[in-house]
């Protein structure tokens, strides 16, 4: 029975001249002839949406993969910055409670006069001899006003040095810059008799926000 069956599935193939199908007859064409086509057909175009629908498919997978990539490298960053935080704030109180120690140190307008007198009574008394203590020109900087004063003052060396240590421990930031020593006349037998003279600049700051 499925001899037979098959056999006259192929009768149809030899009833039909693959060389000159006639397409303007298809419709005299035999079934079996007609089924394989509409088969060949359905597989070319189910094939053709398959590729396209893959393809389509595919492009979307890696899009989302890409944007799950950007995600989470985001949600990371994020994270980091989170676990980061606390510590951030922490070291900025540290940084402005810092910043309003040091500012606290830096004298007003009103208390220069009395900064200026505490330097030449710290070089009075460590034996200085003051020849030059006058207030240089104001420097404006970022964030502060630098007000300098220029002083030559003469003495021995140990003086000189007590002198410079008395001005850094004083409870306003000074600073001592372009200080140069030389001897003080003709050098005698004992050098060390001879007085040393220190020409320096004293530099003290203002915060500018007093400007305002």
């Amino acid at each position: 029975m499925k001899k037979n069956k098959l056999a006259d599935f192929f009768a149809g193939f030899s009833k039909f001249d693959i060389n000159d199908p006639q397409f303007e007859r298809i419709g005299s064409w035999p079934g079996v002839v007609k089924l394989t086509l509409l088969a060949l057909l359905a597989l070319i175009i189910v094939g053709a949406t398959g590729h396209f629908v893959i393809s389509d498919k595919n492009e979307q997978l890696e899009r989302v993969q890409e944007e799950e990539n950007r995600l989470r490298a985001e949600y990371r960053s994020k994270a980091n910055q989170v676990a980061n935080l606390e510590v951030l704030q922490q070291q900025r109180a540290e940084l402005a409670e810092r910043f309003e120690i040091l500012r606290a140190q830096l004298p007003t307008d009103q208390q220069l006069p009395d900064l200026f007198e505490a330097i030449n009574i710290q070089a009075q008394q460590s034996g200085l001899e003051i020849e030059r203590s006058i207030w240089g020109n104001e420097v404006n900087e970022e964030l502060f006003v630098q007000r300098p004063i220029d002083m030559v003052v003469t003495g021995g060396y140990h003086q000189l040095g007590n002198f410079v240590s008395g001005v850094a421990s004083l409870a306003r930031i000074v600073t001592v810059h372009d200080f140069t020593i030389s001897r003080n006349g003709s050098p005698a037998r004992n050098a060390s008799t001879v007085p040393l003279r220190m020409q320096l600049q004293i530099r003290t700051y203002r915060y500018r926000e007093q400007d305002n």
